[in-house]
């Protein structure tokens, strides 16, 4: 009997610790896989061109990930930088200052080959101004992809 209580303290303990070592990961909508997605490979990839070109690093900012999240559906809509109420792609977040966006392409390599192909689309992420992002993908159907560029630092994501 007392070493069932022992060990039933055991994994008390241990799983407490468990639970506490993940809440802030938890809360704050964090998951490690999230740095496996698309997302943060086409963070990588900016970052990359950034890097070639002298600018510093962007990086993820949460209200800009979560705003290019709706944006990514709302093109699939409306493939515009007008949204599908009338409003301009800024109205999406007060944090925005750029956007690109795309469409068709099923990879992080496969859409950033053409933003970095575009004059305007290469402008905006090489923009030194720029210090944080906000990344969306929607695969339903063709693959819609944006990226929602920051003039301030970033907040919350990776």
């Amino acid at each position: 009997m007392k070493n069932e209580n022992k060990h039933s303290k055991l994994v008390f303990i241990l799983l407490t610790f468990i639970c506490i070592s993940l809440a802030p990961t938890i809360l704050a909508g964090e998951v490690n896989a999230t740095s496996n997605s698309f997302e943060y490979k086409v963070l990588d990839l900016v970052n990359q061109e950034r890097s070639k070109n002298g600018v510093a690093p962007l990086k993820m900012d949460n209200t800009l990930f979560n705003a290019a999240k709706t944006r990514s559906k709302e093109i699939k809509i409306k493939f515009s930088h007008i949204r599908p109420d009338g409003s301009y792609y800024y109205s999406v977040s007060s944090k925005v200052r750029g956007e690109n966006i795309a469409w068709g392409k099923k990879t992080p390599k496969g859409v950033m080959k053409i933003w970095m192909n575009s004059p305007m689309h290469k402008s905006n992420i090489l923009n030194p101004r720029f210090k944080s992002i906000g990344i969306g993908y929607n695969n339903k159907g063709s693959g819609y992809w944006v990226q929602l560029f920051g003039d301030k630092k970033a907040v919350n994501k990776k």
